[in-house]
């Protein structure tokens, strides 16, 4: 038998829950002020859970706003450094806040949770590229693409990369 407080407490994730799920809605139908408005309904000490924080970065690159995507994804990855993704939009933000070489750095400092993974090879890829260090690039850009064949692709469109884009055919 659950007690009450259990019955409140489940009753209340599912509430969590439904808002998230609204959050992601409306953000998917470009909604994003009728997203943050949903977030804002979860309680306020279940706001700052990994699921919570991230979508709020998702509904603030949405809206274009760099600074608050860059400090609040800062203290993001301080809280939950284990969280790759994290350092994408992170780093994605400074670029456009600060600068290529911020965002390079915090993007790099993420390479322990997310050296598997294709998309952190590409926009590292992009990041050497845009500061003139070729040969890194296109070794990152060789990772990528064994990580994931649909980098090649994403080369070929990436203005980021055009100093490479002629040797991406044979990578």
């Amino acid at each position: 038998m659950q007690s009450a407080c259990g019955c409140a407490h489940n009753q209340r994730m599912t509430s969590t829950a439904s808002k998230l799920a609204a959050a992601e809605g409306y953000l998917t139908l470009k909604l994003p002020h009728d997203a943050w408005e949903a977030l804002d309904e979860i309680p306020p000490d279940e706001r700052e859970s990994l699921e919570v924080i991230s979508l709020r970065l998702e509904i603030l690159s949405s809206m274009q706003r760099w600074k608050e995507v860059s400090r609040i994804g800062r203290e993001s990855i301080s809280r939950f450094p284990a969280h790759g993704h994290l350092y994408l939009q992170t780093s994605y933000g400074v670029r456009r806040h600060e600068n290529l070489t911020a965002a390079y750095e915090v993007l790099a400092s993420g390479e322990h949770a997310l050296s598997k993974e294709a998309l952190f090879h590409f926009n590292m890829a992009c990041y050497e590229c845009q500061l003139g260090h070729l040969e890194a690039a296109r070794e990152r850009l060789i990772r990528a693409i064994k990580l994931g064949r649909e980098c090649r692709q994403m080369a070929l469109d990436d203005p980021d990369l055009q100093p490479l884009w002629d040797q991406i055919p044979n990578l």
